[in-house]
């Protein structure tokens, strides 16, 4: 397509950034249609709307401590950030005004929100999974990790966690139990997601992408009485 003769590909939207000197941006998180997040090597995120005003948002900022992670809501109510000291903070994403906050007393490496919105996975230098409850704000449980998780996400049942070394963990959402794992590349994992029919792909950081179709996801699932097509 890219080689068609005459084709011409032309921005839809742009954005100028106005950073200081040595920072750059490092990620962009989206949300919901129109919504996005952008992370600058400073460790400060600015939100910005693209229906209600294509220009820089409210800035993002954890006091005492650098923005290393980000996740919406599914609802894109709420961003959440994670920094290197531990840090959580959460903002509203309508007015960019601080919600809520914590401490996890370890480095953040990954942060999702679960599909209902009420939990807040977190995966740490550590080698942890911890399951934050927003609204008891305490930990619902912790999961131990083979190395130290680079992206965390749910689909409302399972969690799927990459590691540095490559390997693939599934857990059980609800209770934290470990529930497959595997050696999905020989690089870190740098991104994962759910499609609908209940497949996984997975990026690495050397350039590969692979959907996995978890025909054995499924039966180790029916094992354990859990729904797959709940």
């Amino acid at each position: 397509l890219l080689n068609s003769p005459g084709l011409e590909l032309q921005p839809a939207r742009s954005l100028q950034l106005s950073l200081g000197n040595g920072c750059a941006t490092i990620s962009v998180q989206f949300g919901k249609p129109d919504q996005l997040a952008v992370l600058n090597n400073d460790g400060i995120a600015n939100l910005v709307n693209w229906k209600t005003s294509p220009e820089v948002g409210p800035s993002l900022v954890i006091d005492k401590a650098k923005i290393a992670v980000l996740d919406f809501s599914s609802d894109g109510e709420l961003i959440a950030a994670g920094s290197a000291q531990g840090d959580v903070q959460l903002w509203k994403t309508a007015t960019g005004s601080p919600d809520r906050s914590f401490h996890v007393g370890q480095p953040i490496t990954a942060i999702n929100f679960t599909t209902e919105g009420d939990k807040l996975l977190i995966a740490t230098k550590t080698k942890q999974l911890i399951a934050w409850d927003l609204q008891t704000r305490a930990a619902s449980y912790t999961a131990q990790l083979e190395d130290q998780g680079t992206q965390v996400i749910a689909n409302g049942k399972l969690i799927a966690i990459g590691q540095r070394d490559g390997r693939l963990i599934v857990f059980d959402q609800r209770s934290g139990e470990q529930v497959l794992q595997w050696s999905a590349h020989a690089a870190p994992i740098l991104r994962i997601w759910w499609e609908a029919d209940g497949s996984l792909v997975t990026a690495s950081f050397a350039g590969e992408v692979v959907r996995w179709r978890l025909t054995d996801l499924r039966r180790e699932l029916d094992q354990l009485g859990l729904n797959w097509e709940e």
